[in-house]
């Protein structure tokens, strides 16, 4: 939760709900899901939960499908030329424009061939 945007609000949320809990005495379960928290154990021991018998961390190994991992180096010291775009990108990027455009005035035309003209 750390050095992203959601964490204060979040810590905020969590905390706020546990000081309900210590004040009213009326217990409140709560569930923390996430794809990638490498720090697991920081954010239950924050959210008060006992390690040994309230903490369930599943890793790749219970996945349906695996999961493959690739990283990708960039050589590129340039900032703007790492986002530049090839000649091949922008002709796709044409042609699905184009053929979207086809398609919505397909659908135009069909709705007003359907339902005006008729």
């Amino acid at each position: 939760m750390l050095h992203d945007s959601r964490g204060p609000v979040l810590e905020s949320i969590v905390a706020r709900t546990i000081r309900q809990i210590e004040a009213t005495q009326e217990m409140v379960r709560l569930v923390g899901l996430s794809a990638t928290l490498p720090n697991y154990e920081d954010v239950a021991t924050f959210m008060r939960v006992d390690v040994s018998k309230g903490l369930f961390f599943f890793d790749n190994s219970f996945r349906p499908v695996p999961l493959d991992q690739a990283y990708v180096g960039i050589t590129e010291k340039k900032a703007l030329k790492r986002f530049q775009v090839g000649p091949v990108k922008v002709l796709n990027i044409f042609i699905m424009t184009v053929s979207f455009f086809c398609f919505v005035f397909f659908v135009v035309f069909l709705f007003l061939f359907c339902f005006v003209l008729l």
